[in-house]
């Protein structure tokens, strides 16, 4: 990681780690704004899906109907978030079509969760995190007290950023290694692996994918974007000083508003995610990624609008 990063980076409902092994680090390229080539293949719609360009700025006001075949000519990451390439400098979040789990993947995790080393306390440690973690090898863990996260650097660990007590993180496929005379919980993000220190985490026993409400308020929002001629939302602020967040993308979240939802505004694509146990609804625009908590907004089916000329 380089020296340069900043100790302000900000951390998601749920740090998604590729991390298959118990390797402390993992030597990965930056992931911006890189295609992955993919055999050409049709997709099913789970949901209406605006389109994007290139830099993921939204085209037109239109959107792509739920339950439509859409043919997928590769896939690439954009800012941060997954989508298929549909056509030429055409775009859909890869979030809008039903995803299909790696067997095999999950398999190759728990052999290696379940191997032996020397040490009974990193045996015993990969044995708690593989009980408390779910059929897809998600866990989810509290912090029992302020801490940090850190990130290896030479042979020491840095300080990357404060990490208060009751903050919730959901990680995917984690890994346990010892450093030091610490044991840590790691994960590894695009371009860099966070440590955090097992004696300040507790496992909750959240379980992101069988998460009723979360399930029930996205299902709701779909309903209303169907409903919607451009599959738009109107996002009514329940008071003229609603608290808006910064979600910079789905991959982190910040806890201090960054400004308020003072009136009805139109927003597309809108994910319903969980932070620190309670839900926002998250969308982005040409200013950024945005959040508000759940219960300080009411939703409906945006009016419709002319098309621009």
């Amino acid at each position: 990681m380089k020296e340069t990063m900043k100790k302000s980076i900000k951390y998601s409902t749920i740090v998604v780690a590729a991390l298959m092994a118990v390797t402390p680090i993992i030597s990965m390229g930056n992931f911006e704004n890189s295609p992955v080539q993919a055999a050409s293949s049709t997709k099913k719609l789970t949901r209406n899906a605006a389109v994007y360009n290139i830099n993921g700025k939204r085209i037109g006001k239109k959107t792509l109907k739920k339950n439509k075949r859409v043919k997928i000519l590769g896939t690439k990451n954009i800012n941060g978030k997954a989508y298929y390439k549909i056509g030429k400098n055409s775009y859909v979040r890869t979030v809008n079509f039903k995803k299909s789990s790696s067997k095999s993947g999950n398999d190759w995790y728990a052999e290696e969760m379940k191997k032996r080393s020397n040490d009974p306390t990193l045996n015993n440690y990969r044995d708690l995190v593989l009980k408390n973690s779910t059929s897809k090898h998600k866990v989810t863990v509290l912090f029992n007290k302020d801490s940090y996260s850190y990130y290896e650097k030479g042979k020491e660990l840095k300080v990357v950023d404060k990490m208060p007590a009751g903050t919730e993180i959901t990680i995917v496929a984690p890994s346990v290694v010892k450093i030091g005379n610490e044991y840590y919980l790691s994960n590894t993000g695009d371009d860099n692996t966070n440590y955090y220190k097992l004696s300040d985490l507790s496992f909750n026993g959240y379980d992101p994918d069988h998460d009723a409400k979360l399930k029930s308020l996205q299902k709701q929002v779909d309903k209303l974007s169907d409903k919607s001629d451009d599959g738009d939302i109107l996002m009514t602020p329940k008071n003229s000083s609603v608290p808006q967040y910064d979600t910079d993308g789905d991959q982190y979240f910040v806890n201090k508003p960054v400004g308020v939802l003072s009136k009805p505004t139109t927003v597309a694509g809108v994910e319903v995610i969980r932070h620190n146990q309670k839900y926002y609804y998250t969308w982005d625009d040409d200013n950024g990624n945005y959040g508000v908590n759940v219960d300080d907004v009411t939703l409906s089916p945006a009016p419709a609008e002319d098309d621009e000329d």
